[in-house]
Formats: C-alpha cells, structure tokens, sequence
C-alpha cells in the first residue's frame, strides 16, 4: 500500500521505544496513544507522547512547521467509574489530551476471540469504534485541512 493512494494506512507498533516508534510518528498526519484508566498506564502514556515530540523535532530539522498531533486514546474504561474522569484530567494536566471518544471494558470482546468474530458485530462495540472514527477525522481535518 506504500506506493498506492489511500486515504488511510493505520501502522501499530506495539509499545515499542525503538526505531519504528521514531520513524512511525515522524511521517503519521496523527498519533493515536492507547492507555487504560490506570497510573503506571498513564505515566507510559506520557512517556511515549515524549517519542512521538522527539520525532516532531526530528523533522522540523527538514519541515519547520511540522506538528504531529497527538492523543491519548482511553481503553478497556468503565464509563461510571470516577477513574475514568481522574485519568482524562491527569493526562490533560500532564499536557496529553485524550480524544473524547473511548473504548470501554466490554464481554464482547473476549466472546468474538472464542467465538473466531469479528467483535464488530456487537452493535455497542460498533457504535465505540464509529464514535471514535468519527472524532479521529474531524481531527484529522481540523490538524490537515
């Protein structure tokens, strides 16, 4: 897909604090940063939005006004629980915002894995994942035009 046109190409790389990271974050128009509500989480998610600000610098070197925007991406949440908040306002205060949309804890997902689906047929997880599509471009347009 590398030498196509598309209109998206979604790289993972895994928690990685290597080379992929650097590269993948100096060429993306977005950086997703997947953390759960949890403290050790948060602090990893702030460690790898510091990667992503190292490859930012790496290619202002060749495009000043290069920016990657960057959010925090809250998963396995429980929408209720006071945590979920908590851990939006301590990455917001640690200066990594978190999209709004997130992907809560649900069965599911494990039931999909067993049962060798696709958890997109489960129509709450289909609604979680358009949500999020929905706000990954508007950010995308608001950051690209």
């Amino acid at each position: 897909a590398a030498g196509e046109a598309v209109d998206a190409v979604v790289s993972e790389v895994g928690g990685s604090r290597g080379q992929a990271l650097v590269y993948a974050a100096g060429v993306a128009d977005l950086v997703l940063i997947p953390t759960r509500p949890d403290f050790k989480d948060i602090m990893e998610a702030i460690r790898t939005q510091q990667f992503v600000k190292n490859a930012e610098q790496m290619m202002r070197r060749r495009i000043p006004d290069f920016r990657t925007p960057h959010f925090a991406v809250l998963t396995q949440v429980n929408r209720r629980a006071v945590v979920t908040e908590h851990s939006r306002s301590q990455l917001e205060s640690l200066g990594l915002s978190a999209l709004a949309a997130d992907l809560p804890s649900r069965t599911a997902y494990s039931q999909s894995s067993f049962a060798g689906a696709s958890p997109l047929a489960d129509q709450h997880i289909r609604a979680d994942v358009e949500a999020m599509a929905v706000e990954i471009t508007r950010k995308l347009e608001e950051a690209h035009g």
